[in-house]
């Protein structure tokens, strides 16, 4: 097939549709849709969240822009970033990966995106989030959610409470999101809610767990929504992780950290220590949820206990926190 004769302008005139021009670029995983656009996630710096905005300018051609990093600029400043280039030093590459990418060289048509969009990749919205977990109450005042802990493990639901590791489903309304196959978290009885945050400590998200024996499936992410990157954590671990060693840790060493698979083994580890003074910080990981942005908030020289389980599973986890 011959090849056409492009030039910047045509690219940019033709390349008009930030969908399928997500799509061609990979950045359309956790997209979500604006009035005069899409939001995607930064391919200029490691977010979570889409924050980098892609819309139609005045001039009729795309631009973006992203509200946390700062960066953006017209489809070949998006473009750059996406194939890790460097827009005004490789400009030449760059257009013309974008334009074979796109089918704008004559070897193959632009490609389709997908009917619909994924469902985004995020947590909830924050504010909803928030909401929520305010609503929940201690697990010491749902007893029949207190009797099965004591059930499971022995686990104490006063200390649970004390050290809040975990929160009951609240009475009332639940968001959208507190779903599962058409019913609600309180109709397939997950009702241990166990809030998830961020490697700086923040809330994020929630967990929903069920303590029946035959639940399947025991734990349950907001629908919809993910919780990748996020993690289980004590209030100890939530300290450092958000301001680093407290000014109250007079110990020579740096605090212990102790990193739990899954929510029952979490709050076993969380109960099980006295004071703050003497405990270690304890945090816990579910399915996707360790990353580099969490271990590099672990303080130098901190010993770190891996408490996984011996299957596959328990295998991966302690070869990506071990790395």
């Amino acid at each position: 097939m011959g090849s056409l004769i492009l030039d910047s302008d045509s690219i940019k005139r033709r390349l008009i549709d930030p969908i399928r021009l997500a799509h061609a670029l990979g950045l359309d995983e956790g997209a979500q849709r604006q009035r005069d656009g899409l939001t995607v996630l930064c391919p200029w710096h490691r977010e979570r969240r889409p924050s980098c905005s892609v819309t139609v300018g005045p001039d009729g051609t795309l631009r973006s822009h992203c509200f946390g990093c700062g960066n953006g600029g017209d489809v070949f400043s998006l473009a750059g970033a996406a194939f890790g280039l460097d827009v005004h030093k490789e400009f030449a590459r760059v257009m013309q990966e974008l334009a074979a990418r796109c089918g704008l060289d004559g070897s193959a048509p632009l490609p389709l995106p997908p009917r619909r969009l994924p469902p985004p990749r995020t947590p909830p919205p924050l504010s909803e989030v928030g909401t929520f977990v305010a609503r929940c109450p201690s697990v010491c005042e749902d007893p029949a959610l207190a009797l099965a802990l004591l059930d499971l493990r022995g686990l104490d639901p006063a200390k649970i409470t004390d050290r809040d590791l975990a929160r009951a489903l609240p009475v009332g309304p639940l968001p959208a999101w507190a779903r599962c196959e058409g019913q609600s978290w309180r109709d397939s009885r997950h009702t241990l809610i166990v809030p998830l945050w961020d490697e700086e400590g923040q809330l994020a998200s929630v967990h929903a767990r069920s303590l029946q024996p035959d639940a399947d499936p025991k734990g349950l992410s907001p629908a919809g929504h993910s919780s990748a990157g996020l993690i289980l954590a004590c209030s100890f671990a939530r300290q450092i992780l958000t301001g680093g060693i407290p000014a109250w840790w007079h110990h020579s060493e740096p605090p212990t950290f102790i990193v739990a698979e899954g929510v029952p083994d979490f709050l076993t580890a969380g109960c099980h220590y006295g004071e703050w003074e003497f405990a270690p910080a304890v945090i816990g990981v579910i399915s996707g949820a360790w990353s580099k942005e969490v271990a590099a908030r672990i303080p130098n020289g901190s010993r770190v206990v891996i408490r996984t389980h011996s299957d596959d599973a328990g295998r991966k986890y302690l070869r990506q926190i071990a790395g």
